[in-house]
């Protein structure tokens, strides 16, 4: 199947002709080396590890406590963990979508998605099923080509011109009036800022 992994660290076995046994890769590729399956095996724990680092920062920002003074969940990544501002804002952004998002949740807890892949799946999700989104991941293994069909994918109810990012205010009786349209996690993001306001 496009799904099969690499289960373990076990790199012992091997066929009767003194081979190591090809092993089950995403999109149904084969590993038939001890390299190449410690390659694997480790790409499934960093993809778990990710999960892991993505769910300590979604408690990280669900209180001000967490934050040890600083201005919000992505200032405290930024410098606490030495990465640029916009991995910090991409991190936290991806941490919150996921919480809504439990498929591609569950399929990066298996090791079958990057936090690249994930990155691609949210952003140019649309109304797309997440069952959808995996569907075309296995289909796409490649980053380029992955990114290439989604954004040029119409979602079911969506142009691809209305998908392009964008954001108009004006005031109008001492009120914000907003419109415009924002890509996945960004979407989110902002959906659950002005929802906590509301």
């Amino acid at each position: 199947t496009p799904w099969g992994y690499v289960r373990s660290m076990d790199l012992g076995h091997v066929s009767d002709g003194g081979l190591p046994t090809p092993v089950a890769v995403p999109h149904g590729l084969t590993v038939t080396t001890d390299a190449g399956r410690r390659v694997v095996a480790a790409r499934r724990q960093m993809a778990v590890a990710t999960l892991e680092l993505l769910d300590a920062i979604t408690l990280l920002g669900s209180s001000e406590t967490h934050l040890d003074g600083y201005a919000d969940a992505a200032s405290w990544v930024q410098w606490h963990l030495g990465v640029s501002r916009r991995t910090a804002r991409s991190w936290v952004r991806l941490a919150e979508a996921l919480g809504e998002l439990p498929t591609l949740r569950a399929a990066m807890a298996e090791g079958r998605l990057s936090i690249e892949q994930i990155e691609l799946l949210v952003r140019y999700r649309g109304d797309r099923t997440e069952e959808r989104l995996l569907e075309l991941a296995a289909a796409f293994p490649d980053l380029g080509e992955l990114r290439g069909e989604l954004a040029d994918l119409p979602s079911p109810s969506t142009s691809s011109e209305a998908r392009l990012p964008h954001l108009t205010t004006h005031w109008r009786d001492e009120a914000l009036h907003l419109r415009g349209v924002l890509p996945g996690v960004d979407g989110v993001m902002v959906e659950r800022a002005l929802l906590r306001i509301a």
